[in-house]
């Protein structure tokens, strides 16, 4: 809905509630779930798996420098 302004016959100002045009909701609503649900989740996803390849590795590297004798 929107406010809209109307003029009396007296000179009043009168407001009131309008509802919008469903075709305008509709492309707000994917919008709104394009840039503020999927896009956002597909970039928590993908630097999780960014963070996870990178733990991995630092423990292979770790692995590697520590000799495989030792006591730590």
């Amino acid at each position: 809905r929107k406010i809209v302004k109307v003029v009396c016959d007296d000179g009043r100002d009168v407001y009131k509630l309008e509802e919008r045009n469903q075709q305008s909701v509709k492309l707000r609503r994917i919008l709104w779930a394009i840039f503020f649900d999927f896009i956002p989740c597909a970039a928590l996803t993908y630097f999780n798996l960014c963070l996870i390849l990178q733990i991995r590795q630092a423990k292979k590297l770790r692995d590697r420098m520590t000799p495989k004798h030792s006591i730590i």
